[in-house]
């Protein structure tokens, strides 16, 4: 690095590294740390064993189909393809300096808040097990004014990752519920997808299109008795309605291709699940399909946000209105009290 930063200095202590690691398993974005500690190894191996470790780096991190790919604005990503045709010790620097910047500014400041704060709270940022479960809409807009969005992944989610290609057929228009400012838009943007997000937050909204350098337009509907701000990227497809969700329906976004669900229906109150699927039902087109990321926590006492969801609750929820396939349910992360992460596919029958 060019610049010696705390930042820094404290990725050169095993025992912050180490809990470090720990604070990012939990947002599930740990590649980007893992990528940096590859690169500083990259750069300190021989000469014999950097053209293994150049191929095992790019195929692990950089490549469109990296099981761990990291996400390297565009013009990190460029720079490096550019020097991997002629490796040598600088091959990623530009891309670890990127993604350095991105954990610094991100979930650095997240984990020292969490630290300074001594919050007993979850990754997702809600007060998890200790807290009450109900959650209002003006308690979500309190975090995102205080800046307390744990739950914001500062990467493109793993899982859209691996089953986009498999779920959303090419082009589709895609729905995003309860969005806050997630990479996940850019990214399915950037596959061609035409996206449309809900959000009730106009900081999220705004953090967004700043982060991104997207230009945009707004403008005011009403639908109902309820008012919706649209808010419109002007050269890529890119939607993010502000409103109510529960009150957004095909009326006023037309119907969805596909929808993808990464924190929004796990977030919601328990009490809100049969709404919550109407509107799933109604903005969906009769061969659409809906990929839902969830959790389930073994432990009773587990009161949420983000919510734990079993297969009795989707059947509870969705069955009486699709066919629910489980396409995977991966390991208990031991490192987060034990959640099962699932990823279901939803479809009409």
């Amino acid at each position: 690095m060019s610049r010696t930063t705390g930042f820094e200095e404290f990725l050169k202590k095993p025992s912050c590294l180490k809990s470090f690691r720990r604070f990012l398993q939990k947002e599930f974005s740990q590649e980007n740390l893992d990528f940096w500690l590859a690169v500083e190894m990259y750069k300190n191996c021989t000469f014999k064993k950097r053209d293994k470790l150049t191929v095992v780096i790019y195929k692990t991190y950089i490549h469109e189909d990296a099981p761990n790919q990291v996400n390297l604005d565009a013009d990190a990503m460029n720079e490096t393809l550019q020097r991997l045709l002629q490796p040598d010790d600088t091959t990623f620097d530009v891309a670890q300096k990127n993604i350095f910047e991105l954990m610094e500014r991100d979930p650095f400041r997240r984990y020292m808040a969490d630290k300074t704060n001594c919050m007993k709270s979850n990754s997702f940022g809600a007060v998890g097990k200790l807290s009450a479960a109900k959650m209002e809409a003006h308690d979500w807009l309190k975090m995102w004014e205080t800046n307390n969005i744990r739950f914001h992944q500062n990467s493109v989610h793993p899982h859209l990752v691996k089953h986009e290609k498999n779920v959303f057929s090419v082009n589709s228009r895609i729905y995003l519920p309860l969005c806050g400012k997630t990479l996940d838009m850019n990214y399915l943007s950037e596959k061609g997808h035409d996206v449309v997000g809900c959000e009730f937050s106009e900081i999220a909204i705004l953090d967004f299109f700043k982060e991104h350098s997207i230009a945009f337009t707004c403008k005011t509907v009403n639908s109902s008795g309820h008012e919706f701000d649209i808010y419109e990227a002007t050269d890529i497809k890119i939607t993010i309605y502000k409103g109510d969700f529960f009150a957004l329906g095909s009326q006023v976004t037309g119907k969805f291709d596909g929808i993808w669900d990464r924190g929004g229906f796990v977030a919601i109150n328990p009490s809100q699940h049969g709404d919550y699927a109407k509107v799933i039902k109604d903005v969906l087109k009769p061969n659409g399909k809906y990929l839902l990321n969830s959790f389930r926590f073994p432990d009773p006492n587990w009161k949420g946000p983000p919510h734990s969801i079993s297969q009795e609750d989707m059947e509870n929820t969705f069955g009486s209105h699709f066919k629910i396939t489980n396409l995977e349910t991966l390991e208990p992360n031991k490192n987060f009290h034990n959640v099962e992460v699932s990823n279901f596919l939803l479809t009409f029958p």
